[in-house]
């Protein structure tokens, strides 16, 4: 008897490849250093979610973009050719919302910040 295919979402959206360099990379934490992680993003997506109102040049919102930016880095590290593809699993509505805290407006003021803080700045006041 064969084993059952996997399912689900990732296994639906990512390749086998990417899947694999899930897998490894998810052996580099222990499951204490993965829940600490995942307390970092609830924390900062709470964060976010509670300064949806600024506007995306405003130092307070740059400095949640600058922390996003790091958990990113943090988590993954040497495997950062995966962080566009999960982007692409977001904005193409391939992550079921009930299995995610990232609302559509989080990712859009994430956006919308880093954007505003790689304009030149005689264009930042404009709206």
């Amino acid at each position: 008897m064969s084993d059952p295919k996997p399912s689900g979402w990732p296994h639906d959206f990512y390749s086998p490849e990417e899947l694999a360099e899930f897998e490894e990379l998810g052996r580099n934490f222990t499951p204490e250093q993965m829940a600490a992680y995942q307390k970092k993003w609830a924390e900062l997506i709470v964060a976010v979610r509670s300064k949806l109102h600024l506007p995306p040049d405003s130092p307070e919102a740059r400095q949640l973009a600058e922390r996003w930016q790091q958990l990113l880095q943090e988590g993954f590290a040497g495997h950062e050719k995966l962080l566009p593809r999960i982007a692409q699993a977001y904005q193409q509505g391939a992550v079921p919302r009930q299995q995610s805290r990232l609302d559509p407006e989080i990712l859009d003021f994430i956006k919308k910040t880093g954007e505003a803080a790689t304009r030149p700045k005689d264009q930042k006041q404009e709206k």
